[in-house]
């Protein structure tokens, strides 16, 4: 029985002794025993009523306060993300290739009689006979070039008079009987796009040209001379 009790007395002393410790020391809370007294954390500490420490002031970026919520500032020659990704970035207009000129409308052709016809002949100027080759070859103005819109090689004659006539020279074309003809038309208009500026057509055509001058009608491939 001795030593039980020697126990028990062991264990009141030694609490007495923790309890005056902890008395002796209650300025300093570090000191405590942690047997004797709870050591409280974290908001346990915290009282009914308390509110936690306010956050510490944002440092200074570039020498400015950042505010809560605000978007930091782009640095410089950094683009903003809309620039990059090509979004709302104003583009240049864009350019409409040139249009050609525009063909001779029927208002702006000359029409001719046989005697300006006659008189561009003896100045050596060009005259285009607009018939299908084979009306060509059966009868022809004398000096004519044949010049169908109808036919495979007809561009390729049209760039090859632009290169070696003078362009501000006049033109005559001509072909069937009538006023306006629609073969003469297309080729005053191509010849108007290749930079001739001054085109008239035969009004009479070939058959008013046969009619009054047989004598001088020329057949065959060639061109053939008017003198």
């Amino acid at each position: 029985m001795k030593a039980p009790l020697q126990l028990i007395a062991i264990l009141v002393l030694v609490g007495l002794f923790g309890a005056a410790y902890n008395l002796a020391s209650s300025g300093s809370p570090q000191r405590h025993l942690k047997w004797v007294s709870t050591v409280y954390k974290g908001s346990d500490k915290l009282g009914k009523g308390s509110e936690p420490p306010p956050a510490p002031p944002p440092e200074p970026v570039d020498g400015r306060v950042e505010k809560p919520g605000e978007r930091p500032a782009d640095e410089p020659g950094q683009k903003p993300p809309e620039a990059a990704a090509g979004q709302g970035a104003a583009r240049p207009p864009e350019q409409k290739p040139a249009e050609p000129p525009a063909p001779p409308a029927a208002s702006e052709l000359v029409l001719v009689a046989i005697e300006r016809v006659v008189e561009e002949l003896e100045s050596g100027s060009a005259i285009i006979d607009a018939r299908r080759t084979r009306d060509y070859e059966a009868g022809h103005i004398p000096g004519a070039l044949s010049f169908s819109p109808h036919e495979a090689d007809f561009d390729e004659k049209v760039v090859r008079l632009a290169s070696e006539a003078v362009l501000a020279a006049p033109v005559v074309i001509y072909c069937t009987n009538s006023k306006e003809c629609e073969d003469s038309k297309l080729v005053a208009r191509q010849l108007k796009l290749a930079g001739f500026v001054e085109i008239v057509i035969y009004q009479g055509g070939f058959p008013d040209w046969y009619s009054k001058k047989p004598e001088k009608v020329v057949k065959g491939k060639e061109p053939g001379s008017w003198k």
